[in-house]
């Protein structure tokens, strides 16, 4: 992706190019995307479709966060967008983010194409996950028929978070600089102005403050001096968080 001071876009001539490499015959899609937290738009995902079906690549959608938007914003399904996004794409989804079902390790791939769906059916078959027990049956079905209030509930927690994460940081730590989240809970930190990597930021952090974030260049070295924050829990959790990162940060 392209980072234009903080807004990621898509870098189109780079998927281009790799789209039109014989051996690149699947692009993984992150929508909402982990860890820049971008909701992509509808303009967006169109592009990725005429550059992904003319070189006949298939889209693998990851739409693992696609209940979690922040305030304003909506998830579009790539699969959504037409007969063509629907036939030459897999939407995979689950409860697990949404709902914190994590444990019963349930998860749905949505698949219109028959060989597909077959292909992909004897692949979980002979890695022996292609079954789930009754209670995480249940559990799933609970979720989606019953869970709408706890959900909108749980959108708004995560906004009130991502809020304090802003104005705690713009007010005690202002060379960090926070990229704007759209969707997940998931808060990706620009820590480049501290000149210091992210393994060495994150491993100071864990050892000697006991707060572990992620390291941003686990995801590439486009990542590198960036942190991930999750922020995926009660807001005094997030604020003990943020002030050990504060000392940290002030050497105290």
């Amino acid at each position: 992706m392209l980072n234009d001071k903080g807004n990621f876009t898509f870098d189109f001539d780079d998927i281009a190019t790799k789209a039109a490499a014989p051996n690149n015959t699947m692009l993984l899609l992150c929508n909402p995307h982990n860890p820049v937290g971008r909701v992509w738009r509808e303009d967006e995902l169109r592009k990725i479709g005429d550059i992904c079906f003319a070189n006949n690549v298939i889209v693998l959608a990851d739409e693992i966060h696609c209940d979690l938007m922040m305030p304003g914003q909506q998830h579009i399904p790539f699969a959504s967008l037409g007969r063509e996004f629907l036939e030459r794409s897999v939407t995979c989804s689950s409860p697990s983010k949404s709902f914190n079902l994590a444990g019963i390790h349930a998860a749905n791939i949505l698949v219109e194409d028959a060989d597909w769906r077959r292909r992909i059916d004897k692949q979980l078959n002979i890695n022996e996950v292609c079954e789930i027990s009754p209670f995480a049956i249940t559990a799933v079905i609970a979720a989606y028929e019953f869970g709408e209030t706890w959900l909108d509930e749980l959108r708004q927690y995560i906004a009130r978070n991502y809020a304090l994460v802003r104005e705690f940081i713009a007010e005690h730590l202002p060379m960090i600089k926070v990229t704007p989240l759209q969707g997940t809970y998931l808060v990706w930190l620009d820590c480049r102005a501290l000149s210091v990597g992210s393994g060495a930021l994150a491993a100071k952090l864990y050892n000697d403050h006991h707060l572990w974030l992620s390291e941003g260049s686990t995801y590439g070295v486009e990542g590198e001096g960036f942190l991930r924050m999750n922020i995926a829990t009660n807001q005094a959790r997030v604020l003990d968080g943020l002030n050990r990162f504060k000392r940290a940060i002030h050497g105290r």
